[in-house]
């Protein structure tokens, strides 16, 4: 077997050779397949389409079941176009270059045909495999996300607007509750005032007092000491004098 890579890279000369635009890399050629194979295969057919003068077909719709509808029309339709082309064939081969003449087309039996074309129909539709990594299942899944998503909106929009009345209704009576509590107590809460006021005054006067206590508490402690300093200092003198008194009535 050639190399893949020489091939991939022949593959792609060839193309540019054919003014074939190729904005894939060589590598992608070797895999054997992927968009840059299908890519080359369609841009060599419709090359090739275009270079033998055939028409474009019709688009087909791959959704479509294939049926047996309108069969014999169109195959009566494709003979008579094929005849044509072969007799326009056959005439022109005869005026340039006489050839032997084509065998001729072997007749097709339409019943027959018909019969195949219903056994083979139902083998012709393609069964995709559900597989987690293809997009489709991704996009599925997003739209009945995206179902799940607004039908829980509906309900949760309703549900909240609801706790929403509700919460402010709730706080319209507790404001309402408290403007006539403060109303009732208002009076109360002055005379709260007054007597706190009258508190702080007695508490001032009261450490006043205690201050005043203090000081002629060490007043009078200091004077105690001085008393009891001349009481002590008196007392030598009483005895001695004593002691001379009795002296002299004894010797008188």
């Amino acid at each position: 077997f050639d190399d893949p890579n020489a091939s991939a890279a022949n593959i792609v000369n060839e193309l540019k050779k054919l003014d074939i635009p190729f904005e894939y890399g060589p590598h992608k050629l070797k895999q054997g397949y992927g968009e840059a194979v299908i890519y080359t295969l369609q841009a060599i057919v419709d090359k090739v389409m275009s270079t033998s003068g055939y028409p474009e077909e019709a688009e087909v719709n791959t959704d479509a079941e294939v049926t047996t509808d309108n069969i014999e029309e169109n195959f009566h339709h494709d003979e008579e176009e094929e005849e044509a082309y072969v007799e326009g064939v056959r005439s022109r081969e005869k005026s340039d270059n006489p050839k032997p003449a084509l065998p001729a087309r072997p007749k097709i039996d339409q019943a027959e045909w018909k019969l195949e074309v219903e056994r083979v129909a139902p083998m012709l539709r393609v069964q995709i495999s559900n597989d987690n990594k293809d997009w489709r299942i991704h996009l599925e899944q997003m739209k009945i996300n995206h179902s799940t998503i607004d039908t829980s909106l509906v309900q949760s929009k309703s549900q909240l607007e609801k706790l929403h009345s509700e919460i402010e209704k709730t706080l319209e009576k507790i404001s309402s509750r408290e403007k006539y509590i403060n109303t009732q107590f208002e009076s109360t809460i002055d005379e709260q005032r007054v007597l706190q006021d009258q508190i702080s005054e007695l508490r001032q006067k009261y450490n006043v007092s205690n201050s005043n206590v203090g000081e002629l508490s060490n007043e009078l402690g200091r004077v105690s000491e001085e008393l009891d300093a001349v009481k002590a200092s008196e007392n030598p003198k009483n005895t001695l004098a004593k002691y001379i008194n009795c002296k002299a009535d004894s010797n008188g």
